[in-house]
């Protein structure tokens, strides 16, 4: 990785969802490699602090690089204190990334309605809630960045995933309303699809 790279995002904040783990994990510390503090937010708080302190140790040590933070994305009150800990602790916000999904893979006989709200709740309303609670510290910086972790399975049906593909393909839209409304304050949005068939 060149310099010019790792030093990219220098005096910029960065919050991860979803980021205990996996490529949630990965993209915080690519953030942090790239000069960015990071919020590392899980519903797994033990995880959170994990990943923050090794992003931390990762700096020499600098513990102000990273903040590990324990709150479910479908709840937003628990979405607000941690965009408020954000706030505090760096006084801005320029990049959210939405990367907390789960998933139920079953026939839509066998999927409860339990199921179903709690896939939509944290893939689609999750992102909602973090942008939405990002998006008066956006407006007062004047910019921004909302990462939505989009799938294939926004873009066509599969069987044994009702859920999962009603919530990604809900984020595609969630994603262009925000493209919409940003415009005017320089806030961006954009939704990344991992993988080879990526659109």
């Amino acid at each position: 990785m060149s310099n010019a790279v790792e030093t990219s995002l220098l005096g910029k904040v960065a919050l991860v969802t979803g980021a205990g783990s996996g490529l949630g994990e990965a993209t915080a510390r690519t953030l942090a490699r790239a000069g960015a503090r990071v919020a590392v937010m899980d519903v797994r708080q033990a995880e959170a602090k994990r990943v923050a302190q090794t992003i931390s140790q990762e700096a020499g040590g600098d513990a102000a690089r990273a903040l590990g933070i324990g709150a479910d994305v479908s709840n937003w009150s628990q979405v607000s204190r941690a965009i408020e800990a954000v706030d505090s602790a760096w006084g801005r916000l320029d990049i959210v990334v939405n990367n907390a999904g789960i998933d139920y893979t079953l026939p839509i006989p066998d999927l409860t309605a339990e199921q179903f709200e709690k896939v939509i709740g944290v893939n689609l309303t999750g992102a909602f809630f973090v942008a939405k609670a990002a998006w008066p510290l956006m407006v007062r910086q004047e910019g921004g960045h909302i990462v939505n972790v989009g799938s294939t399975a926004g873009k066509r049906g599969w069987a044994n995933a009702a859920a999962y593909c009603a919530s990604k393909w809900g984020l595609n839209g969630l994603t262009q309303a925000l493209v919409a409304e940003g415009r005017p304050h320089n806030i961006r949005a954009t939704l990344i699809v991992p993988g080879r068939n990526a659109y």
